[in-house]
């Protein structure tokens, strides 16, 4: 399970575990693995009322207003790197979601139940070994979230 595991990242380290890469990906087995382990550790604190008002997890409003100003601040640079790539239709959706991207995820964070979140959970975040569940590492930005 995501939950803390008895190995510093030092220990994972000296036994040989294998950085997550995400450019190379990772084998189907070991995206199985992730998934089940996240689901475990959302399932366990799944509408879990100790996540409210502790102050090193985010609570949903910030982490929406943060991750809207990412969009917001990367978005002209992704037009521009991907403009062969970008239709007319694909542009239009783009400036709806600037408009409308925090009115749209107030409403699903309204109606779906919240769990823990990691906030950054890629490939990168994630060493693997021989045990079954991954560690998982930066957790910076975790959140209280829909799961």
């Amino acid at each position: 399970m995501l939950a803390p595991v008895p190995l510093s990242v030092k220990e994972r380290e000296e036994q040989e575990a294998r950085l997550g890469d995400q450019v190379a990906g990772r084998a189907p087995a070991d995206c199985l693995a992730v998934v089940r382990s996240m689901a475990r550790c959302q399932a366990a604190l799944w509408e879990d009322p100790r996540l409210e008002g502790r102050y090193w997890v985010m609570q949903p409003e910030l982490a929406l207003r943060i991750s809207h100003q990412t969009f917001r601040g990367s978005r002209a640079a992704f037009e521009a790197r991907f403009a062969a790539q970008l239709c007319a239709e694909d542009l239009a959706h783009l400036a709806w979601l600037d408009e409308h991207a925090m009115e749209l995820a107030r409403a699903l964070y309204s109606e779906a139940p919240a769990t823990l979140m990691h906030g950054d959970f890629r490939l990168d975040n994630l060493f693997f070994d021989e045990r079954p569940d991954p560690l998982v590492v930066d957790w910076q930005g975790v959140g209280r979230a829909p799961g």
